[in-house]
């Protein structure tokens, strides 16, 4: 009986801590973006787009979405639920889902019985409760003039209030935590500053187009002007080079007529020298008593091709 009573005390102790672990949970989905007019963005999986909205897990553990209530209806909090029996309706920590306003809840467990247009009063509504419906979670209201096609608002800086409590949007324009964005990015994290293209940015400051025109035609010119730079200072050293060239056989013409003449002075030399060599050994020679000279003289010849070296002072008359 005993060990029953306990049982009982541990189930209903664990349901509670569940219970209160799954409250927990749920208090950590936020309301991160919404586009309430959807043409240009992502689409759906049978191919259509239609306004959206996402939700983020701000926690460290995984939530489970189903059985939890949303609704455009501040009056009828109740208005679709989420089904449970889906893997889908688990959201990991930091991580999003899509949640399609686009009337057709027969088209999947993310597909809501409401549009996002739907106003009240000029201003339109987003709610998320509790699998009980009776606690809100997070909620946002907005100016349905305000929201243009593609155009999507979301949280910029923070996902609750200093107090702690979930944030309810009043006025996009006056509200720090949200931010419009030219931009959408479902299913990630919106930019602290809506990005914008170079060519946006360029279309704004010169929207008739002369800057950038002037710009390219610099460009242009100053690209034209270092080419013909290069070819200029290539064309005059090439040109040096082909003056070395030319100038170098003259240069090595004359070394070779005076290696010539040089060469010849030589052979007559060396033939003298032979022929009184020659002269000598085979006493054919005078007798020379004052010997003789193959010293070179000043007129770069030798005594054997000067007839004056042969001469007397005082040649004999007959």
């Amino acid at each position: 009986m005993r060990r029953g009573i306990v049982s009982i005390v541990l189930f209903v102790a664990m349901s509670f801590s569940l219970g209160i672990l799954q409250a927990q949970g749920i208090k950590n989905l936020r309301i991160n973006e919404v586009l309430v007019f959807n043409d240009s963005n992502c689409i759906d999986e049978f191919g259509e787009r239609c306004g959206w909205i996402e939700i983020y897990n701000i926690g460290y553990s995984t939530v489970n979405l189903g059985g939890c209530f949303v609704t455009n209806d501040p009056s009828n909090p109740r208005k679709y639920r989420i089904p449970k029996n889906d893997n889908r309706v688990y959201i990991a920590p930091q991580t999003f889902v899509l949640l399609y306003a686009s009337n057709e809840d027969t088209r999947g467990i993310f597909h809501l019985n409401f549009t996002m247009d739907e106003a009240i009063d000029g201003r339109g509504y987003f709610a998320l409760y509790d699998q009980s419906g009776a606690e809100l979670i997070d909620s946002v209201s907005y100016n349905i003039a305000d929201q243009k096609p593609g155009v999507s608002f979301g949280r910029m800086e923070s996902f609750t209030k200093e107090d702690g409590s979930p944030a309810k949007l009043i006025d996009i324009k006056n509200d720090r935590e949200w931010h419009i964005y030219n931009k959408p990015t479902p299913k990630a994290m919106n930019a602290e500053v809506d990005m914008e293209s170079r060519s946006d940015k360029y279309g704004k400051k010169d929207p008739h187009g002369f800057i950038i025109t002037l710009t390219s035609m610099s460009v242009v010119f100053t690209l034209l002007l270092l080419v013909a730079v290069v070819f200029m200072l290539t064309g005059k050293y090439f040109k040096r080079q082909l003056t070395k060239k030319q100038t170098l056989p003259e240069e090595s013409t004359k070394i070779t007529q005076e290696s010539t003449t040089k060469n010849t002075v030589a052979d007559n030399d060396m033939a003298a020298v032979a022929m009184t060599l020659h002269l000598y050994f085979n006493d054919l020679h005078e007798i020379e008593p004052m010997g003789f000279n193959l010293s070179r003289g000043l007129n770069q010849t030798t005594p054997w091709a000067n007839k004056s070296f042969v001469l007397k002072k005082s040649p004999n008359r007959k």
